[in-house]
């Protein structure tokens, strides 16, 4: 079983502004168990050193030595809210040894330089101690027994003083160019985290903006494909759209052809309805005449009057009906062009019954595809008398003779 480990412990209270706090204790030159457990204060309150960095910086008569906490064992660690300093052999020598700390804190890491960077740094106020060496070591060579006379000793002692002086001296001198040094060292630090600071401030700005770049470029790149995919939508609807005016404008053609034929046409209809309507018109008056004959409303026509078209219709139709008779008539076709009649025979109903009927051979008289010679007319009278004339024709010219 082993057993614990023997250490000398010193307790101290360091405060950070005040000097002079702390020390008067001492240590043997050589000893690996001192071990100092340091309380810090700020004008006697007490502070937290929790999560800090400490750094225990060393001025001997050897030169110079630090220990740091944020080295694995560095020999400095957080005990109780207290730094546990456990002094190596190279922080002290024979002499008076002076010690103060450095704490950091506000520890950021910093990827780009492997490390981490602190936002503060204050410095403790010096603690003195001393360091004797030890009586006998390995570099002790033992001296003869007799004592030596006084005259030698007291040259030893005036030779010893003054080498002290002069080790003093040059101590004092190093301590001097330490301290120089180690203020020097501590500006730029100093400077150092100040420029730290606006170098990873600006880092991170540079990331931030970096990212903000890349977001946009992908925007940008996002955007235009949607441009060149809008681009070949927009040629593809041109190409539809000229296609469609070329198809609009041969539609047009074909309309405004068209539109000139309904025109064309239009207009012979129009032509046409024209000559129905003057047609109609002229039907319509026949048939008003015709209607009027058929009812008996028109007067039997006589020499002074001879309407030729109740002539003509009875040689067509047969039976008229006039104002105090019927006139019957008929014809036998004569001849080949036009329908040609040779004789025409009339006849009318007699009140008894009987038939008068007449006939006569014709020359040839042409009226509307109907050629006659001569007409004999008969008609029968409402009181039962029939009245007889005749017409002759020349040269197309019709000649009646009086009703007798």
């Amino acid at each position: 079983m082993s057993e614990t480990s023997f250490i000398k412990r010193f307790d101290i209270t360091l405060d950070l502004k005040q000097p002079g706090c702390g020390g008067d204790f001492s240590v043997v030159d050589g000893d690996t168990g001192n071990v100092v457990y340091l309380a810090l204060t700020d004008a006697g309150i007490p502070v937290s050193v929790e999560g800090r960095r400490i750094i225990a910086a060393f001025s001997n008569s050897r030169g110079k030595y630090m220990q740091d906490s944020a080295e694995s064992g560095g020999g400095i660690s957080i005990s109780d809210d207290k730094v546990k300093l456990q002094l190596r052999p190279q922080s002290f020598a024979p002499g008076i040894v002076e010690c103060e700390l450095q704490i950091y804190s506000g520890g950021t890491e910093n990827s780009a330089a492997g490390a981490t960077v602190y936002d503060s740094l204050v410095t403790t106020a010096k603690f003195n101690f001393s360091c004797r060496s030890a009586i006998y070591d390995a570099s002790t060579i033992e001296s003869e027994p007799a004592a030596p006379p006084l005259s030698a000793v007291l040259s030893a002692i005036g030779i010893a003083e003054g080498e002290r002086v002069k080790s003093e001296t040059a101590r004092n001198s190093a301590e001097a160019e330490r301290a120089a040094a180690e203020k020097s060292r501590a500006a730029s630090e100093k400077g150092r985290i100040l420029a730290e600071t606006p170098r990873v401030n600006a880092e991170n700005s540079r990331k931030t903006a970096e990212a903000g770049r890349a977001r946009a470029e992908t925007t940008r790149e996002t955007n235009e494909a949607a441009r060149k995919q809008n681009e070949a939508l927009r040629i593809s609807a041109e190409n539809n759209r000229a296609a469609a005016e070329t198809n609009r404008a041969k539609a047009e053609a074909k309309r405004s052809e068209a539109e000139n034929n309904r025109i064309a046409n239009e207009n012979a209809r129009k032509a046409a309805e024209l000559e129905r309507s003057a047609a109609e018109t002229e039907r319509a008056a026949a048939e008003t005449e015709r209607s009027r004959i058929f009812r008996g409303e028109v007067e039997l026509p006589t020499a002074s009057t001879p309407n030729d078209d109740p002539v003509d219709f009875a040689v067509e139709s047969g039976w008229y009906f006039y104002k105090g008779g019927i006139l019957v008539v008929s014809a036998a076709l004569s001849g080949s062009a036009g329908s040609e009649y040779g004789t025409i025979d009339q006849a009318a109903l007699l009140t008894d019954g009987t038939i008068d009927r007449s006939s006569a051979a014709s020359d040839v008289y042409k009226r509307q595809g109907s050629e006659y010679g001569t007409i004999d007319q008969a008609a029968l009278l409402t009181d039962g008398t029939i009245i007889h004339r005749t017409c002759t024709v020349s040269a197309g010219a019709k000649n009646w003779s009086a009703w007798a």
